[in-house]
């Protein structure tokens, strides 16, 4: 089987660790750095199933071996040397999974200090923006305050001009009843005086 150097394990740390984004400062990863990451997130699957799968082969082979080793002369002669490059094949497909789990471990470490980032920026902003939005907010509250004090003195006013309005109708309505009273007392009067007046020829 295909033997890989621990040289590129370290190697892909090595990257992985130098291509930080230079955008965490700035609170947000490039659509560059995104695609990185995307990339180095594939190939750590590709490692760790390669080196799933070269453990699984091998321990297929073992056991096929340690069967053909029972019908051997030197059966445990036979089965150490089985077991000896089973082993060998299972350090190079742990290596392999070992790699791939270092180089997601890299790109979780670095979404995390992009991610930390933006918290930071976000934070800051929300800070320097808190005494704008405060004196925002208490505009906006002193105008629907006075708005609703000159809601309030109009409606006053309103009932005012109402009550006057009332008032000057009942004055109106008094003096024409005072007027018709007037009338029809001095009626009864000039009544009284003619039926007097009459009463007094007719003696």
């Amino acid at each position: 089987m295909e033997n890989r150097p621990l040289s590129l394990a370290a190697g892909l740390i090595v990257y992985a660790l130098l291509s930080t984004p230079l955008h965490a400062a700035e609170g947000g990863a490039s659509a560059d750095q995104e695609a990185d990451w995307a990339r180095r997130m594939e190939q750590a699957a590709a490692l760790q199933s390669e080196g799933k799968v070269r453990r699984s082969e091998a321990a297929k082979i073992l056991d096929e071996k340690n069967i053909a080793c029972r019908s051997k002369f030197q059966v445990n002669a036979c089965l150490k040397e089985s077991d000896s490059e089973y082993t060998a094949v299972a350090r190079q497909a742990k290596r392999l999974e070992n790699e791939g789990l270092a180089i997601e471990r890299a790109v979780r470490k670095e979404q995390l200090s992009v991610r930390d980032a933006q918290h930071q920026v976000d934070a800051a902003r929300h800070e320097e923006e808190l005494p704008t939005r405060e004196a925002e907010t208490a505009a906006a509250r002193h105008e629907a305050e006075a708005r609703e004090a000159e809601i309030r003195a109009s409606k006053v006013g309103k009932a005012a001009e109402g009550m006057k309005r009332k008032a000057a109708d009942e004055e109106k309505l008094r003096q024409r009843q005072a007027a018709h009273n007037a009338r029809v007392a001095e009626k009864m009067q000039k009544a009284q005086q003619r039926a007097a007046e009459a009463g007094t020829t007719g003696k």
